[in-house]
């Protein structure tokens, strides 16, 4: 294995011994330091199982970023946009539906004339 893979997959072992530290000093329960002390000695040992570890993490993390981005922009959608389009249809003035004696919202555009100037400048 090259020196750059090797160094990805001891980084995401020490990157995971940090969080399992990090819950220790936070949850003050001794077996995040057993972990700990176990990802370590093992990956010391074996280059075989820190990529293991290394392979287990990174679709560890796949899976939870694909679904946490759904549930974000399921959150963000129901609680942002919806209410917003909700109440710009209540609070607009333009019609959105048409009465009953109408058939159609339908206008007639004026007559444009389409000649050469016209598709230079669209804007």
């Amino acid at each position: 294995m090259n020196n750059s893979g090797n160094n990805k997959t001891s980084q995401t072992v020490f990157s995971i011994c940090t969080v399992l530290l990090l819950l220790f000093i936070f949850f003050r329960t001794l077996e995040f330091v057993y972990i700990t002390l176990f990802f370590l000695s093992t990956s010391s040992l074996s280059n075989r199982l820190m990529e293991f570890y290394h392979k287990s993490w990174m679709t560890f993390s796949r899976i939870v970023g694909n679904t946490l981005s759904k549930i974000n922009l399921f959150i963000l959608y129901f609680v942002l946009f919806y209410p917003y389009a909700i109440l710009k249809k209540i609070l607009s003035k333009e019609r959105a539906f048409k009465s009953k004696n109408e058939s159609s919202l339908f206008e007639e555009a004026e007559q444009i004339n389409f000649n050469k100037d016209y598709f230079e400048k669209p804007w």
